[in-house]
């Protein structure tokens, strides 16, 4: 399908897939003569029904009808729901798409019915691939090879059904379903369903919607969006959580084609005067995968405006306004796809994140190569605790800092003081460096001493504050830094601090 952008998630321990190539695609045509097992029962009655949508399918179509068909004829069974649990390694080629279902329904009790393992052993997935597609700098491959096909398989099966008047393809139970409405549901409070149906023609489930490869590694597709219809791998149907985060993603692609359209472009992200693709920091992209090109760009944005709704349109100065680049992405959704009355950003928020960002502020720590780390999303936290503890004055309740773990003190200390009180000075995050040089100090001052107790005091608040990612960066440090012995000697010393900061860290600190 032309405008498919995928969305995916990892495959932990996934071996690349060898030049990306599928498996060569039989040129038999299968007749009703050849059909002898209960596999090829399938296949014979996947022909006949695919007769109302396809009247001439090819090989790859019937043997992926026949795979929905099996998945129906388990669950009409009475038998538990279909609960693949994949990420699986290499599951296009060092094992097949079939392998990966099979597989991890025998790693969830109960395992598969037998009836359906045999299927699924005889079914052949050289068939059932489609050749490798490219978006900027993604590669993916599809089952069936296009969602389309996919669609065509369900509803020969019979696999469809309809949900808050959205039609849904493929096989699914109620559980499964009722996730589905969950995640619905926040899009049409937020979108209006008017608009929300005329962008989303159908929704459609599948075991597995097909393989990504990006940086050398597998990864496997957890959605597909683009010319109205949306395509869902069934594992994010297992979480709510990533159920609403995946689809808010791709109706992002549907929004952004739409707007894109009405412009006389073929995507929003696509304009001119479009933020996306564009950034210098990794805080400037919500994630990883918004890198790729300026239409993840876009739907990752799109997934967090409708996530965080009401706090961004109750707050936009303290959340989108103050985030930068980023920040420019959310309200350039939020103006032109929603038509949102923003106010300019207040120049003092502006600058408060210009300051977290170049190292004057609490938020972050330098590391052994003196790298700014986890300012900007510690800056964001503490933004969205202090929305938590506003009052009715717009001023935060003492609370706010009252309640806060020790890692996050000192940020919303700085933050309290730029927003509320004379602007105290810049200052600095705690470093790698600081916390090696306050043991070294440490190591030539008496135990009485009042120097002493200040090291002690300020090497115990910056591992409190710092985490385990910090404790790790000062490790590996010392380890690279200082010679055997004396490495030794100073993670020695550094034990007492660690054993006193740890519990906080376990306890949200």
């Amino acid at each position: 399908m032309d405008g498919i952008r995928p969305k995916l998630f990892a495959l932990p321990n996934a071996t690349p897939a060898a030049a990306f190539a599928p498996p060569t695609a039989p040129v038999d045509q299968l007749g009703p003569s050849t059909f002898q097992g209960e596999a090829d029962r399938l296949r014979s009655l996947a022909q006949t029904r695919l007769q109302s949508v396809e009247p001439n399918p090819g090989p790859g179509l019937i043997e992926l009808t026949a795979l929905q068909l099996a998945e129906q004829e388990y669950l009409q069974s009475g038998a538990p729901p279909l609960r693949p649990n994949i990420p699986l390694q290499g599951m296009l080629l060092s094992a097949t798409y079939l392998n990966a279902l099979a597989s991890a329904q025998l790693g969830v009790p109960p395992a598969l019915a037998p009836a359906l393992m045999e299927v699924l052993s005889e079914l052949d997935p050289s068939k059932i691939f489609g050749a490798p597609q490219h978006n900027g700098a993604n590669a993916w491959i599809v089952a069936g090879g296009t969602l389309d096909t996919q669609i065509k398989a369900s509803q020969a099966a019979g696999s469809q059904a309809n949900l808050l008047g959205f039609p849904i393809t493929g096989v699914t139970d109620p559980c499964e379903m009722q996730h589905l409405k969950d995640a619905l549901q926040p899009l049409i409070e937020a979108m209006g369903p008017q608009r929300l149906h005329t962008l989303v023609q159908r929704i459609h489930v599948q075991t597995l919607l097909g393989e990504m490869q990006l940086a050398d590694k597998n990864w496997s597709m957890a959605g597909l969006g683009g010319q109205g219809s949306i395509g869902l791998a069934r594992e994010s149907l297992l979480d709510p959580n990533r159920l609403r985060d995946n689809l808010a993603h791709e109706v992002g692609h549907l929004v952004d084609q739409q707007v894109g359209g009405q412009r006389g472009l073929a995507t929003l992200s696509g304009a001119p005067d479009s933020p996306f693709g564009r950034g210098q920091f990794a805080s400037d992209f919500r994630s990883q995968y918004a890198t790729l090109n300026a239409s993840e760009d876009f739907a990752e944005a799109h997934a967090d405006l409708i996530k965080n709704w009401s706090t961004y349109q109750k707050h936009p100065q303290l959340t989108m306004l103050a985030q930068g680049t980023y920040g420019e992405k959310l309200t350039y959704i939020a103006r032109e796809a929603y038509g949102w009355q923003l106010p300019p950003a207040n120049p003092a928020y502006t600058q408060m994140r210009s300051e977290v960002i170049e190292g004057k502020s609490p938020f972050g720590y330098f590391d052994g190569q003196q790298r700014l780390v986890g300012a900007a999303p510690a800056f964001q936290q503490a933004l969205r605790a202090l929305i938590e503890h506003v009052g009715s004055d717009g001023k935060p309740r003492p609370s706010f800092l009252e309640t806060s773990p020790p890692a996050e003190l000192a940020g919303r200390q700085w933050l309290h003081s730029q927003l509320y009180d004379e602007p105290a000075q810049a200052c600095q995050p705690i470093s790698v460096a600081g916390l090696v040089a306050d043991l070294l100090q440490v190591a030539t001052l008496p135990p009485e001493s009042p120097q002493r107790a200040l090291s002690d005091s300020q090497l115990l608040s910056s591992l409190k504050q710092g985490g385990s990612a910090f404790f790790q960066s000062s490790f590996e440090y010392i380890q690279s830094h200082y010679p055997a012995p004396q490495a030794a000697q100073l993670l020695a010393s550094l034990n007492p601090y660690l054993a006193a900061a740890a519990p906080h860290w376990i306890a949200g600190g």
